[in-house]
């Protein structure tokens, strides 16, 4: 793991949901496979606290 990989990816721009909610930087030991489960459980759990609509990236753009 290095600081220009991290870098990277704070400062890569978020244009109609491109960019990763979670992601693993280096050797992932295991956190990719826990990260695919979390998906589901983050949705699940945000429906049930009345708060799906933010569970996905607003498509519209804040400068329009």
């Amino acid at each position: 793991m290095n600081i220009g990989s991290i870098l990277g990816r704070v400062t890569f721009p978020f244009f109609g949901g491109t960019r990763p909610a979670r992601l693993v930087v280096g050797q992932s030991f295991g956190a990719d496979a826990i990260n695919a489960q979390a998906v589901s459980i983050h949705a699940q759990l945000m429906e049930g606290l009345g708060l799906g609509q933010f569970a996905e990236p607003r498509m519209d753009s804040a400068a329009a």
